[in-house]
């Protein structure tokens, strides 16, 4: 996995940068190689182009073959070359300290500004991070996962976080 000859610096959350476009490269994904393009939208890396090669000894290339291809694990794959921005970028949140004592003092607050500015950051760097976003703030705060999901909620109605693109999917 490469980020191509031309890519330029993508800022893709908060203080995270990738060079894009990448191409990513799995040889014999269930008996053929691919050579996906993969580029950041909207808070997640998505194939944008992709070539599926049969290998000598695989199968034909099917749509039942092609539906069963591990791209979504290919995309996320992506997300080993995201680099920390040096320097912030205008719609990026700060870089939170999240010592143990920086934790319980946000955890002992409450869901306040602060608190909430600081789970969207953890929120949004987890998607792009290809991880479970709800998880990463459950964790990172040692709090319930019906707490952490009030707090995302209260953070998606301030426009921290943005709306769920459907059903158990995450909003960047």
């Amino acid at each position: 996995m490469q980020s191509e000859a031309k890519a330029e610096p993508v800022f893709v959350g908060p203080s995270l940068m990738v060079r894009s476009p990448i191409q990513a490269v799995q040889q014999d994904a269930q008996g053929f190689d691919l050579v996906a393009r993969v580029e950041p939208q909207h808070g997640r890396f998505v194939i944008t182009e992709l070539t599926i090669r049969q290998r000598a000894d695989g199968p034909p290339v099917t749509t039942d073959q092609i539906r069963s291809l591990p791209l979504t694990a290919l995309a996320q794959a992506a997300s080993r070359l995201v680099e920390t921005a040096e320097y912030p970028t205008l719609d990026d949140m700060e870089s939170p300290d999240f010592t143990p004592e920086t934790v319980a003092r946000l955890v002992a607050a409450g869901p306040t500004e602060e608190t909430l500015n600081a789970a969207a950051w953890i929120y949004r760097r987890a998607l792009i991070m290809g991880e479970p976003p709800a998880r990463a703030v459950h964790e990172t705060f040692e709090i319930t996962r019906s707490r952490a999901d009030r707090w995302i909620s209260m953070a998606r109605q301030r426009g921290l976080i943005g709306p769920p693109e459907g059903p158990g999917r995450a909003g960047a």
